[in-house]
C-alpha cells in the first residue's frame, strides 16, 4: 500500500513500476476505485452473476488478468471503493487468486497489487513534528501508520498487505526536478523548431515558489511550469524570432526568456 498526499507520485512510482519488472504495453492494470463506490461494483470488477444482464459477456478486469498474469494491477485510492470491493480484495491478497462470476479461477502468483490511499498521510506526517521524532526509525513510523489505517481499512485487510509504504511530501529540490523534466519534454517537441531552452536550477526554484497554492503537489507544479514557459516560448514562436536557444531567467520579479 502506498500512502501520502495527492501529487507525490504514489499512481506514477506504480506505473514505473510495471514498465521496469514487466516491459511490455499492457503490464499496468489500473483500477480507479472512484468507479467502484457502489455495490455493484464487484460485477464490474468479475462479470455479471448467471441469469443477469451481462453475464457471459467479456470482462474487462478478468480478461486483462488472463491475457497478462504478469502485471502490476493498482487499485488507485482505495479509500473510496465500497466495502463490498474491498472484502474482495482479501482473497486476492490472501489466496492469490480470484474467482470470476463464471466460477473461473484466475491466478495473482506473478501479479504485484498496489494500493494508494491518503488516508492516515496527515496523521502520519504530524506524528513525525515533535521532540524525538527525528529517532523514529522505519518500523515504528509504519507500526503508527498501521494503527491509523485500521481506522479506515479493515485489520483483515491491512494484516494482508506485505509492506506499507510512507510518501514523503515533496521538497522543493525534488519539485525542482519535476519542473526540469517538463521543461526537457517542451525541449523535444521544440526540436522541430531548431531551438532549446536552458536555465539553472536557482531559476526553477523562483518559479516553483510562485505556486498559487504552495501545496508541493507534482500535479500543480507541472501545470504551473508548463503553463509559464509555453506562454513565453508561443509568443516568440508565433512573432517568428527564433534562434537556436534561450535562456530562462528572473528578471525584475518575472520569468523571461533570452
Amino acid at each position: 500500500m502506498f500512502v501520502g498526499v495527492s501529487g507525490v507520485g504514489k499512481t506514477e512510482l506504480a506505473k514505473k513500476l510495471a514498465k521496469n519488472i514487466y516491459p511490455g504495453s499492457d503490464s499496468l492494470i489500473k483500477l480507479d476505485m472512484s468507479e467502484y463506490s457502489e455495490g455493484f461494483g464487484v460485477s464490474k470488477l468479475l462479470g455479471s452473476p448467471a441469469g443477469y444482464v451481462g453475464y457471459k459477456e467479456s470482462n474487462h478486469f478478468t480478461d486483462k488478468l488472463k491475457m497478462n498474469p504478469y502485471c502490476v494491477i493498482l487499485f488507485d485510492e482505495i479509500d473510496k471503493a465500497h466495502p463490498d470491493v474491498t472484502r474482495l480484495l482479501l482473497q486476492m491478497l490472501d489466496n492469490g487468486e480470484i474467482t470470476d462470476s463464471a466460477g473461473r479461477k484466475i491466478s495473482l502468483k506473478h501479479a504485484i497489487i498496489v494500493l494508494t490511499t491518503t488516508v492516515g498521510a496527515e496523521q502520519a506526517h504530524n506524528a513525525q513534528i515533535g521532540f524525538g521524532s527525528s529517532q523514529m526509525n522505519s518500523s515504528k513510523k509504519e507500526k503508527r501508520l498501521r494503527e491509523s489505517l485500521k481506522e479506515y481499512f479493515s485489520p483483515e485487510l491491512i494484516n494482508r498487505l506485505n509492506k506499507i509504504c510512507l510518501f514523503d511530501k515533496l521538497s522543493t529540490n525534488s519539485l525542482a526536478k519535476i519542473a526540469q523534466l517538463e521543461i526537457d519534454q517542451l525541449n523535444k517537441r521544440l526540436k522541430k523548431y531548431n531551438t532549446k531552452i536552458n536555465n539553472e536550477t536557482d531559476v526553477l526554484k523562483w518559479l516553483i515558489s510562485q505556486l498559487p497554492d504552495k501545496n508541493n503537489n507534482a500535479r500543480e507544479t507541472r501545470s504551473f511550469v508548463r503553463q509559464q514557459i509555453e506562454t513565453l516560448i508561443a509568443d516568440i514562436i508565433v512573432n517568428k524570432k527564433i534562434k537556436n536557444s534561450y535562456e530562462l531567467k528572473k528578471l525584475a520579479n518575472k520569468l523571461k526568456v533570452q
